[in-house]
């Protein structure tokens, strides 16, 4: 099971990439803040609220998709088993 859960794991050398990408963000969440928005944070919090939320949505999609996919294909290969 540990060799499972491990496997699972996204290769280091992505966490990094996607840390140094979130890291250049920062710049330009700091321009939106103090320039455009004169240092009302509610809007970049939106902006941010709303990323996240399509992002979490997405991903829920995808999982309820693919399990239904995975189930179904899992109920085929019974069925099949079973006529043999």
């Amino acid at each position: 099971m540990l060799t499972f859960a491990v496997s699972l794991l996204p290769p280091l050398g992505t966490i990094i990439c996607l840390s140094g990408l979130f890291n250049f963000s920062q710049s330009g969440l700091d321009y939106l803040f103090h320039k455009t928005f004169h240092g009302d944070p509610v809007p970049v919090d939106a902006m941010l609220l709303s990323i996240g939320l399509v992002i979490g949505l997405a991903l829920v999609l995808f999982v309820g998709f693919q399990t239904r996919t995975i189930k179904r294909k899992l109920l085929e290969r019974e069925a099949q088993s079973a006529f043999h």
